[in-house]
C-alpha cells in the first residue's frame, strides 16, 4: 500500500494505492454501502462489518470532501480522499472540558426490565460473557454459559433441560454458532435463538436466518437494545429489583397481586463451607422444601443414591471428591434428576466444567434469593401452603445468628489471609477469597464481596504487582462490615 498527499487550493487530496486483489467493476457501486462488502467470501476471510468505507466517506463529506475509487480486478485499487481546508472561523471552539461535556449528547438511560426465565449464552470470549452475565443478573432471569456451539447443542438436547432463550455467538471453536443453530433446529427444538455477532452484513444476516436464528443482535452489545430484546422473549416479572445492590431475599412473584408460593420437593445440598451451608439451609427452609446436607462430594453421591432427591445443589470445590467428579459418578449410575452448579466463580471455564460434567444450570454465590427461587421453581412443584416472607438479611431475625457468626469470624479470616499474603501463598489466599465471596455477599456485605472478587481475579491472572492495594481495600471493607453489623 502506498499513500500520497497533495495540497490543492483549500483542499487536501490523499491518494491511497492498494496492491491487493482489487474489486470487480460490478462490485464498485456497493463498496460504500453500510453493512456490505464485495462478496460473502471477503467477510468470512477478513471479518468486519462492512462499515469502514461507509464511515470514511461520511467523514470526508462532513469535512467538505468525498472519497472516490478506481480498481482493476487482480491488480489493485486506488482511493482518492479529498478534504476541504481553509480557515476555522466558523468552527465551534472547545475551551475546556466543561465545554466538551456540555456539547456531548447525553446517552439514553437503559431501563432494566424485570424478567423471569432461563437463558443459554454460547460465547468463547470471557469479556463478553461477563458483560452479558452482569446485564442479565439485573433482570432477575437466570443465565447459563457455555464456550462453544457443541456444548450448547449438547445442553439444549439433554433431558430435563429447557431454556426460554438462546443467545448464540457465531464465531466459536469446536462448532460455530451457525452450525450449532442448524443442529438445534434439526433436533426439533424451537426455542428462540438470537445470533450475537459483529458480522451483520446483509449476506451474513441471510445466512443466520437460513440456519434457523430468530433474529440477530450486533456486537458491541448495546444495553438498551439488549434489554429490549430480552423483554421481547422472556416473561415479565413484577418484582422490582434493586439494580445496584439487590436484596438477598427479594423473591420474584408469579402472580401480579400475590406473594410467591412455596415449593415442594427434596433438595440435596453439597457444600463444605459451614456458614454457606447454614445460610442455604435457612433459605431452602423458607422456600418450603426438604433438605439433605452433604459436606463433600463423596457423601453427596452416597446420599443422592440412597434417598429420594428431586434436585441437587452441587458446590464445585469440596474435599474427598470435587463437584464435577461427583456429578459424573451420579450420571453414570443413572441419577437423572436436575443438578445445579452452586458456585461463586464467574469464570466461564469453571462453569463450563460443571456443565460438561452433567449440570442442568447454575445457582450463583453469593446467594440471591430471587435467582434461587427462579432456578428451583423451574424444576420443583408449587405448594399451596402459605406465602413466602421477604426480608433483608440484617432484618431477618432467623439470619442474625448466621450473620453474627460470620462477623465474629472476620478477624480470623483476615489473619489467615494476611499470613498467606506475607508468605506469598497465593493458592491459599485465592481459596480464602473465594470462600468470602460465597458468604459475604449472601449476608448483605456487598462491598466486601466486590473487593474479595477483585483479589481473587488478580490471583487468577497472576497479577501480583497491584495485589497489595486490592488486598488492603478488602481488609478495609471487611473491617467496615464488622462496624455495619454492630450498628444494625
Amino acid at each position: 500500500m502506498m499513500v500520497r498527499c497533495v495540497s490543492l487550493e483549500e483542499k487536501l487530496l490523499i491518494k491511497i494505492i492498494d496492491t491487493g486483489v482489487g474489486v470487480k467493476k460490478e462490485q464498485l457501486d456497493k463498496l460504500f454501502d453500510p453493512f456490505a462488502q464485495a462478496t460473502p467470501a471477503v467477510a468470512r476471510q477478513h471479518g468486519g462489518t462492512g462499515l469502514g468505507l461507509s464511515i470514511s466517506k461520511r467523514l470526508a463529506e462532513i469535512l467538505g470532501g468525498t472519497i472516490t475509487v478506481t480498481s482493476i480486478y487482480g491488480e489493485g485499487s486506488q482511493f482518492e480522499v479529498s478534504i476541504a481546508t481553509g480557515t476555522l472561523n466558523a468552527s465551534a471552539q472547545l475551551r475546556n472540558r466543561s465545554d466538551f461535556a456540555y456539547q456531548r449528547e447525553i446517552p439514553a438511560v437503559a431501563t432494566v426490565p424485570n424478567l423471569k426465565g432461563k437463558i443459554l449464552y454460547a460465547e468463547d470470549n470471557e469479556i463478553n460473557c461477563r458483560l452479558v452475565q452482569q446485564l442479565v443478573s439485573k433482570t432477575g432471569a437466570s443465565l447459563t454459559l457455555v464456550n462453544n456451539g457443541a456444548k450448547a447443542l449438547e445442553l439444549v438436547t439433554r433431558n430435563n433441560v429447557h431454556f426460554d432463550l438462546i443467545l448464540m455467538d457465531i464465531q466459536m471453536p469446536v462448532m460455530d454458532g451457525r452450525d450449532a443453530t442448524i443442529a438445534i433446529r434439526e433436533a426439533g427444538i424451537n426455542t428462540p435463538i438470537i445470533a450475537i455477532t459483529a458480522n451483520v452484513m446483509a449476506q451474513d444476516v441471510a445466512e443466520y436466518r437460513e440456519a434457523g436464528c430468530t433474529e440477530f443482535l450486533p456486537k458491541p452489545i448495546d444495553k438498551q437494545s439488549f434489554y429490549k430484546l430480552l423483554n421481547n422473549y422472556l416473561a415479565t416479572d413484577i418484582q422490582v429489583l434493586n439494580q445496584d445492590k439487590p436484596s438477598v431475599l427479594q423473591v420474584p412473584s408469579r402472580e401480579q397481586d400475590s406473594k410467591p408460593q412455596p415449593l415442594t420437593g427434596t433438595v440435596l445440598v453439597a457444600e463444605d463451607n459451614i456458614v454457606t451451608c447454614r445460610l442455604i439451609s435457612l433459605y431452602l427452609t423458607k422456600l418450603g422444601v426438604q433438605i439433605i446436607l452433604a459436606n463433600n462430594g463423596k457423601e453427596a453421591v452416597i446420599k443422592a443414591l440412597e434417598n429420594s432427591v428431586d434436585l441437587i445443589l452441587m458446590d464445585q470445590h469440596m474435599p474427598e471428591l470435587e463437584g464435577p467428579e461427583a456429578i459424573e459418578q451420579l450420571r453414570k449410575q443413572g441419577f437423572d434428576r436436575p443438578i445445579l452448579a452452586f458456585t461463586a466463580s464467574d469464570d466461564i471455564k469453571d462453569r463450563t466444567v460443571m456443565i460438561d460434567a452433567g449440570c442442568n444450570g447454575v445457582v450463583d454465590k453469593p446467594i440471591n434469593f430471587s435467582q434461587l427461587y427462579q432456578a428451583l421453581s423451574n424444576y420443583l412443584s408449587l405448594s399451596t401452603d402459605g406465602k413466602l416472607k421477604t426480608e433483608t438479611p440484617l432484618k431477618d431475625p432467623e439470619l442474625v445468628p448466621i450473620v453474627r457468626q460470620f462477623v465474629q469470624d472476620i478477624p480470623q479470616i483476615l489473619l489467615s489471609m494476611d499470613n498467606a499474603f506475607k508468605e506469598h501463598d497465593w493458592s491459599t489466599l485465592r481459596g480464602l477469597s473465594h470462600q468470602v465471596i460465597g458468604t459475604a455477599g449472601s449476608l448483605g456485605f456487598h462491598d466486601m464481596t466486590i473487593s474479595a472478587k477483585r483479589v481473587e481475579r488478580a490471583l487468577k491472572k497472576d497479577q501480583i504487582k497491584g495485589l497489595k492495594n486490592l488486598f488492603e481495600t478488602f481488609k478495609k471493607d471487611a473491617e467496615e462490615a464488622e462496624i455495619r453489623f454492630k450498628q444494625a
